[in-house]
């Protein structure tokens, strides 16, 4: 009886091989992980991706004027998964209005685990904010500048403008906006601008 059952979970796990792309599995919470599975079922699931400080990765300003749009990240690590936070939380917004300009100010990262080809892959997506008015990338540090400017050489493959600049200066220069006229937060909505 326990070899009949044993063989079913065997041809139940040769099925799931089977399907989808081969990714590695790991066990991070149940028996012998040191976590019990009971702690990992309790967590709820969220939309934001809090830094260790406890502050958000990010925030999202709204010039209501020139309707313009600005993204600060605050990380000093951007990670993909604060990458498509972004993104869906964006692509939500624009849906219901525009066309929107947009500064995306990264001069807070110093790092990334986005790897170039996850790069590219963002890019050729569809925007989270519509093309058609200016967009400017704000990258301080030498990495963080260069995986901009592939960003934007693959962008202006497909015959979009996009700008990357070292300062948030050089951004609302382009952009035709200054600080102050950011006076409404997007997110996180319980902060004010």
């Amino acid at each position: 009886m326990l070899s009949s059952s044993l063989a079913k979970k065997n041809e139940s796990r040769r099925n799931l091989r089977n399907r989808g792309p081969k990714l590695p599995l790991h066990f991070a919470f149940g028996q012998g992980s040191g976590v019990p599975l009971a702690f990992f079922l309790s967590l709820r699931p969220t939309s934001r991706i809090a830094s260790p400080g406890g502050e958000m990765d990010y925030q999202v300003d709204l010039d209501p004027t020139h309707s313009v749009i600005r993204l600060t990240i605050s990380a000093e690590c951007v990670t993909l998964e604060c990458a498509e936070d972004v993104h869906r939380f964006l692509s939500r917004f624009t849906s219901r209005g525009g066309p929107y300009a947009a500064i995306y100010d990264l001069s807070a990262a110093k790092n990334t685990t986005i790897s170039t080809e996850a790069v590219r892959d963002l890019a050729h997506r569809r925007p989270s904010i519509p093309v058609g008015r200016p967009h400017v990338v704000v990258g301080k540090t030498p990495v963080i500048y260069g995986l901009a400017r592939v960003f934007q050489m693959c962008r202006e493959a497909q015959g979009e403008v996009f700008e990357v600049v070292h300062s948030l200066e050089e951004a609302y220069d382009l952009v035709g906006v200054r600080a102050e006229d950011f006076t409404e937060r997007l997110f996180p909505k319980e902060m004010a601008a």
